[in-house]
């Protein structure tokens, strides 16, 4: 089911999923661990990566910055494949991070802590809120009107890449049904100006079509 799918020389591992027709778009039809040594060569390596699924239109950010999200700091959702793979309309694209290289995407300290170890988490994090009895503060790397600040969802998922992305980015897949195949082309077409210089899409598309047309 996955086929190798390189990308010019892009500073990680680019695969192509060919999933069955018509799967349901949250129905998961394989087991991830049988991804795991195609893809990384090792299943601890998979069990312990956060996977991130996000929209196909941000395929050239990844390539340009290493994430989908820009600055590259900025907080993410991120969890196991299962869970990740509830999110994203085919054509998915599914990020595999180094769980090693991601932190919480938060903080809560004592609002009373020393001026000066506090301007520490106020350097490092976007946004500051204060408890309702003003004792704890929270700090987080997503902006104050994400409305899952400081919620149950972000302790559960929420993580940051503190480094550089490419070093804590694994893998990317591209998870593709064959009638989403046309979708698939269109939107790295139509956004062929977005992506580096160096890593032109017409390469990357004639790959998707020799993959395709092999199976």
């Amino acid at each position: 089911m996955i086929s190798p799918l390189k990308l010019g020389d892009t500073p990680f591992p680019l695969w192509l999923a060919l999933l069955p027709a018509k799967t349901a778009m949250h129905q998961l039809p394989f087991d991830p661990l049988s991804l795991a040594e195609s893809i990384l060569g090792d299943t601890i390596k998979w069990i312990c990566s956060e996977f991130r699924a996000v929209s196909i239109e941000r395929l050239p950010t990844v390539v340009r910055v290493g994430l989908d999200k820009e600055p590259t700091t900025m907080g993410i959702y991120a969890d196991a494949f299962e869970k990740a793979w509830e999110y994203g309309e085919f054509p998915k694209l599914m990020l595999v991070l180094d769980g090693e290289q991601t932190e919480p995407s938060f903080r809560e300290v004592r609002a009373d802590l020393p001026a000066d170890e506090l301007a520490v988490f106020q350097s490092l994090y976007r946004t500051m809120l204060r408890s309702m009895d003003g004792t704890q503060l929270w700090f987080s790397q997503f902006p104050a009107d994400d409305p899952r600040v400081s919620s149950s969802y972000e302790i559960a998922h929420g993580r940051y890449v503190p480094g550089d992305p490419f070093d804590a980015l694994r893998a990317v897949l591209i998870f593709v049904r064959p009638e989403d195949i046309g979708t698939l082309e269109s939107r790295i077409a139509t956004q062929s100006s977005e992506f580096p210089s160096e890593f032109p899409t017409e390469p990357l598309l004639e790959r998707i079509r020799t993959l395709v047309n092999q199976e």
